[in-house]
């Protein structure tokens, strides 16, 4: 019998083949998959972020320290780390226009884990109450911004989604005092009812009102003479 390889990484000790590119962890039943003849990342990440209690897995011989990936040393995730990582969650959702779900998901949380064992990754109730109080400090900025501008172009729009849902989207544009183009999405609701001048104004005139801006959207009344 061939002897086993010196360099064969200690992961294989906790997994069996299960076929199709796919193996099965002995240890809690997880299937993950592994690129025949590349690198057993995955596997060992698994191991490390799940049972490193349980096993002892030895670094690899050619393997680079966990440092050169930003993760050093685990240390103490106090109410200030865990403010700044909540911070930068929320971001990273919005900006990207992520689900809510992405933090109740397991990969996800397996990630956060390893990376960052000691921070309690929030449900995603949480976060959304988190981006209410993000959007009513976005609102208090915005809206002064308007208010401070010279002259604030309203545009509108109705559009169909992918599942062919009809919506209206409402627009802010302004000239900053240093020539900076700003726009800023003020409604983007979906429209049910038919599209006629009388329903159109009236979802206008409703996106004024919320955000205590009748004035900056000229006389409404115009509305019904421009939109056809």
């Amino acid at each position: 019998m061939a002897s086993k390889r010196a360099n064969q990484s200690s992961a294989w000790e906790h997994m069996d083949k299960v076929g199709n590119g796919k193996f099965q962890c002995r240890l809690c039943s997880k299937q993950l998959t592994y690129a025949q003849g590349g690198s057993t990342t995955s596997l060992r990440l698994h191991l490390r972020s799940l049972h490193l209690t349980i096993i002892d897995v030895k670094p690899e011989p050619a393997q680079r320290p966990l440092s050169a990936f930003g993760v050093g040393p685990q240390h103490p995730c106090n109410d200030s780390r865990q403010e700044k990582i909540m911070s930068l969650l929320v971001r990273c959702l919005v900006t990207n226009m992520l689900p809510l779900s992405l933090v109740d998901n397991a990969e996800f949380r397996e990630l956060m884990a390893f990376l960052e064992p000691n921070y309690v990754v929030p449900c995603h109730q949480t976060v959304a109450v988190r981006l209410d109080s993000m959007k009513a400090e976005l609102s208090t900025v915005v809206l002064s911004e308007m208010e401070s501008a010279a002259a604030v172009h309203i545009t509108t729009d109705i559009w169909s989604s992918i599942t062919n849902e009809p919506y209206i989207s409402v627009t802010a544009s302004f000239i900053t005092d240093d020539w900076r183009l700003v726009s800023h999405t003020l409604a983007n609701a979906a429209m049910e009812e038919r599209h006629t001048q009388a329903n159109i104004a009236a979802r206008l005139h409703k996106a004024a009102t919320s955000w205590g801006a009748l004035t900056l959207f000229t006389e409404l009344s115009s509305f019904k003479h421009c939109i056809a």
